[in-house]
């Protein structure tokens, strides 16, 4: 591994990568095909806007996980009006994610 000391321990598995995130989703609901439009915090829950093969759908959760890349990240939680949330993200961190290309 590249710029791992000695002192640092190095994790793999042996069935392939994918398989930590696989045991960690199967208690949880995952929904495929999906694009979220719109975020919106609301009485302690994520309300969320989406487009799905069949039409827009609404989904409320506990918890969002954003796994696009960087820059489409951004764009939901701006075009969402999150960004700017300081109780949410701090002035650096959002700098530093629009470095990310």
């Amino acid at each position: 591994w590249p710029n791992q000391t000695q002192n640092e321990p190095a994790y793999y598995s042996p069935a392939g990568m994918t398989q930590v995130p696989k045991a960690l989703a199967k208690a949880l609901t995952v929904i495929r095909e999906t694009r979220v439009t719109h975020l919106q915090e609301k009485n302690g829950l994520w309300e969320l806007t989406a487009e799905t093969p069949s039409g827009q759908h609404a989904y409320q959760a506990a918890h969002v996980v954003l796994t696009a890349p960087t820059p489409q990240a951004l764009q939901l939680l701006a075009e969402s009006g999150l960004l700017n949330n300081s109780s949410l993200f701090k002035s650096e961190d959002v700098h530093a994610l629009q470095q990310i290309t």
